[in-house]
């Protein structure tokens, strides 16, 4: 398993390549739940300086959204528990080891 920051698909080459040569998953969320992880982990950076945060965030995700759907499966983690959303990428995974 490789997990990576969003911005990844920032670098056409390197996220060619994952796209090849492994199995990927888009792990989404609403933004408003982004910022709240983001807060609720210590780091405040986000909105130290910047009160249009959340709108950059909200802008962020939708130019890279075409990108992110390039993914071979989507999992949404909105308003789910951490234990739900690993049930969730588990049914992804056991898919693909079927195949």
């Amino acid at each position: 398993m490789i997990a990576t920051a969003g911005g990844i698909v920032s670098n056409p080459e390197t996220y060619a390549l994952l796209l090849r040569r492994t199995h990927t998953v888009w792990i989404s969320a609403q933004p408003e739940e982004h910022m709240s992880r983001v807060m609720k982990q210590g780091d405040f950076r986000p909105m130290a300086r910047n009160r249009e945060a959340m709108a950059d965030l909200v802008a962020i995700l939708e130019a890279r959204r075409g990108d992110y759907a390039r993914a071979e499966a989507t999992l949404d983690t909105s308003a789910s528990s951490v234990a739900q959303s690993l049930s969730k990428l588990h049914k992804i995974a056991a898919a693909w080891l079927k195949k």
